[in-house]
């Protein structure tokens, strides 16, 4: 099934933690920062493509060093970017609710640059993965992990699980629990 259909409305990555049930999830809404960014990274098989992706990050009041949140990446459909009102209302539901959100325009969409790449796990992939690296950089992040997912992804002990529309893909994305490799 291709990736942009699995994530029409919405792609869930249990970043750093486990998001079903996260220690500091608010019942009532709270206030929320939503800052926009523009990260410039590398993407490709040989990661020498160079792609600038428009993001946002959502962060919910309080979080803090002292007081970090649980996090998610939030993505949006074919054809579309991180402005839709699809990936808007998630973004400001889950931050309201204390969840860190990033949400992006997959490359070759809307302000991001480069090539539409579909199911690619050299391109597509690659750059959720810097997106992810990006939330375990912030220091209001809560992280249960000793280094960033992207490394953990590539020794093939990253779990990360998408869900949307069209179903849902565990493992590393796309290329099972042990990515890919004999072990």
């Amino acid at each position: 099934m291709p990736k942009s259909r699995i994530l029409a409305v919405l792609a869930v990555l249990g970043c750093l933690s486990g998001l079903t049930a996260p220690a500091v999830a608010q019942d009532d809404p709270q206030a929320y920062d939503r800052t926009p960014g523009m990260l410039e990274t590398t993407t490709g098989p040989d990661e020498t493509y160079p792609v600038t992706l428009d993001h946002d990050v959502w962060v919910p009041e309080g979080a803090s060093a002292a007081d970090p949140r649980p996090a998610m990446v939030i993505a949006h459909g074919f054809g579309n970017s991180k402005d839709v009102g699809e990936v808007t209302t998630l973004a400001a539901f889950f931050a309201g609710k204390g969840y860190v959100v990033i949400s992006s325009t997959h490359q070759g969409f809307g302000q991001s640059s480069g090539c539409v790449a579909l199911d690619s796990v050299d391109y597509d992939a690659r750059n959720v993965s810097r997106l992810i690296d990006l939330l375990a950089a912030r220091d209001d992040v809560l992280m249960d992990a000793p280094r960033p997912l992207s490394e953990l992804v590539e020794d093939g002990d990253g779990g990360m699980g998408m869900m949307g529309r069209g179903g849902m893909m565990d493992g590393t994305m796309g290329r099972g629990r042990d990515g890919g490799r004999e072990r």
